[in-house]
């Protein structure tokens, strides 16, 4: 009983803040359609530290917090193991936005009669609940068929939403590739440092 009263307050409180709304999938929602999406999600509560997902896992649904902090670590040349927290997330923040991509692609690709799959994304960084007040963390969480059900149900054009999709992508794959470029020359030059430093009185360094 305390589970449910727990999940429908957290609906609710998700409904109130129209967060929702910025989520570029469901800008063009009506308040009534946007409830329904959000009556089909499911809470889940974390223990600070815990992992909620984890990079390289099969992306197969999408999160809002509705309570605490987590942390977005991904692994890196300078740290491969655990990963470097690349930022954080908050009340209303939300993340597994690819689930929503692959499902509108699949919706789509089912509409206009073309043959064909579509790829499941993976994860493309871990996310963890962080200690907070009471070292606890709450998300809503949608299903990838629940996604796929929702946009099957024509409230969307799906036409303009295969589009916007596209163009996003195609924007994100830019900006991975700058930030890409961006840590092979910061840990060059950490390595280049560490080097130069070990190297010290003994002649050039190895990366000069």
């Amino acid at each position: 009983k305390r589970k449910t009263m727990e999940r429908v307050a957290a609906r609710a409180k998700l409904k109130r803040s129209r967060k929702m709304k910025q989520v570029e999938i469901f800008q063009n929602f009506d308040d009534a359609s946007l409830s329904a999406v959000i009556d089909k999600m499911s809470l889940q509560t974390f223990q600070a530290g815990s992992t909620i997902v984890a990079q390289g896992d099969v992306a197969d649904a999408f999160f809002i917090i509705t309570k605490g902090i987590c942390n977005v670590r991904r692994k890196t040349l300078v740290n491969i193991v655990h990963g470097q927290v690349i930022g954080r997330l908050g009340l209303f923040e939300h993340f597994g936005e690819a689930v929503l991509a692959t499902a509108a692609r699949r919706v789509f690709l089912r509409q206009s009669g073309m043959s064909g799959t579509v790829k499941e994304e993976l994860r493309n960084a871990t996310v963890e609940a962080a200690a907070g007040s009471d070292d606890t963390v709450q998300v809503l969480r949608l299903s990838m068929a629940d996604v796929e059900d929702v946009l099957s149900s024509g409230v969307v054009d799906m036409k303009a939403l295969q589009k916007r999709i596209e163009e996003r992508h195609a924007s994100r794959e830019l900006l991975t590739s700058a930030r890409q470029v961006w840590q092979r020359s910061e840990t060059f030059a950490r390595l280049r440092e560490n080097r130069g430093v070990t190297n010290a009185g003994k002649g050039r360094s190895l990366f000069e």
